[in-house]
């Protein structure tokens, strides 16, 4: 079939059951929540990806091919002429879905340039989430947030423990939905969110989504940009970022918890070497 790598690729995937829908990333716990973003009352599976949503179906009436949408769930993807048709939607709604995420967001996620190796406070009116995970043994992985005003101050500090094989860049993009989530809780509006990740801070400050379990992720925390006035994000070295690496290895009492305008005592000396670093 004369089409490019990247398009057999999702075909094969599409063919074999193994695209990153959303349920089939809750069963392998990339993801919590199973449910459709455009569904709310169906779990994104992949039929219903590709063919059972409601906006899906709409393309599919569009193009004339109404008889492809009443096959069910047993509906066969081997057929080549169906291959072709869904490759071609589908990498349109990509292209389509990065030009909106550019033109919406691109007040939301501008790209931070420098990358200083200690933290640095926030402009004015802004709040600066540190965010990380540690990958602890016996599969425990945690993820820390902490939230820091210009002058230093510890606005909150949350430590999620949780046992799952994630690679690094998953635990951290993790870290980062988390450290996301947490602001509105406190009626913050205007963030910077900052990880030692190059790679996350890289696609989340362009906005780019692709078909990978990490994207899943992604395309969460992009998401949630919608609820702020202002987000940045932003790249620090290892060194700007020990608050959230010690954090991240507090255990919690239970899934998560949350102190509000302190910090666990073990991570206190490493908040005052930060406030000390600005003068």
């Amino acid at each position: 079939m004369e089409v490019s790598p990247k398009a057999r690729n999702f075909l094969w995937c599409a063919c074999t059951n193994t695209l990153p829908v959303r349920a089939a990333l809750k069963r392998r716990q990339i993801i919590e929540d199973a449910h459709c973003r455009c569904c709310p009352n169906s779990n994104e599976t992949l039929f219903h990806a590709l063919m059972g949503c409601e906006r899906i179906q709409s393309l599919w009436v569009d193009y004339g091919c109404e008889a492809m949408i009443d096959g069910g769930e047993d509906m066969e993807f081997l057929d080549l002429f169906l291959k072709w048709i869904l490759a071609q939607r589908i990498f349109r709604q990509v292209e389509d879905f990065n030009s909106y995420t550019q033109c919406i967001y691109v007040g939301l996620c501008r790209p931070h340039l420098s990358r200083p190796n200690q933290w640095c406070s926030s402009p004015d009116e802004l709040v600066k989430i540190n965010a990380n995970a540690a990958l602890n043994e016996e599969g425990w992985v945690g993820m820390s947030a902490m939230a820091r005003d210009k002058e230093g101050k510890v606005l909150f500090s949350v430590v999620r423990r949780m046992k799952a094989w994630w690679p690094s860049d998953v635990a951290k993009a993790k870290a980062i939905h988390m450290a996301m989530c947490w602001p509105r809780k406190q009626g913050l509006s205007k963030v910077i969110i900052e990880s030692d990740s190059q790679v996350i801070i890289s696609r989340l400050s362009k906005a780019a989504i692709y078909y990978s379990d990490l994207d899943a992720i992604l395309g969460d925390i992009i998401f949630l940009c919608s609820d702020f006035l202002f987000v940045e994000f932003s790249h620090v070295e290892r060194d700007g970022n020990y608050v959230a690496h010690h954090l991240a290895r507090v255990v919690p009492l239970g899934y998560e918890q949350c102190w509000v305008n302190h910090c666990p005592s073990v991570v206190c000396p490493y908040v005052l070497m930060d406030t000390l670093s600005l003068n």
